[in-house]
């Protein structure tokens, strides 16, 4: 009983400091640019490629942002692996996708001065889905042997015996 307890207290707490530090990175407004529109991009792929062609930025701060957009929903993720054993990966895109263009639609509906870009919501729930993908790999990994990790389980010998002498009957 103390044990679950403790647990769900410790959840609660990182579920707390989870979405305080994704509401100060996605939704805390920045310095305001007077005269500038707010930024809207709704043309898929077009930032994801100024990442990696044209572009003056060093390559650490390219990568920095494009790797954060993929890991920003990774505790959420990760989080229904583990405690939704059962859950498949179409709740987590269906979940990482809305909850990234609910975002998206804020940081620009807010007045927040951050971008709002579609290639985020891609981003966000490409990584999602591929950090579910991966907790769950991990979980559900047999722990006996590299044979049964493959699909491999091996015959008992006496089982061989038996299937060896029902062929030779026939």
């Amino acid at each position: 009983m103390l044990r679950s307890t403790l647990k769900r207290l410790v959840i609660a707490v990182l579920a707390v400091a989870y979405f305080g530090v994704l509401y100060q990175l996605l939704l805390h407004p920045t310095v305001s640019m007077p005269g500038h529109s707010r930024p809207l991009n709704l043309v898929p792929f077009r930032t994801i490629r100024t990442y990696f062609v044209d572009n003056p930025e060093p390559l650490r701060q390219r990568m920095y942002q494009f790797i954060g957009n993929l890991l920003v929903f990774a505790p959420i993720s990760a989080f229904c692996a583990v405690a939704l054993r059962r859950l498949t990966v179409v709740p987590i895109l269906l979940v990482s996708f809305t909850l990234s263009t609910l975002v998206e639609t804020l940081q620009y509906v807010l007045w927040t001065w951050r971008s709002a870009d579609i290639d985020d919501v891609i981003c966000n729930t490409c990584g999602a889905v591929l950090v579910y993908l991966a907790v769950a790999m991990v979980l559900r990994r047999p722990r006996n042997s590299s044979a049964t990790a493959y699909g491999l389980q091996s015959v008992p010998a006496a089982a061989t015996d038996s299937r060896d002498a029902a062929r030779r009957v026939h």
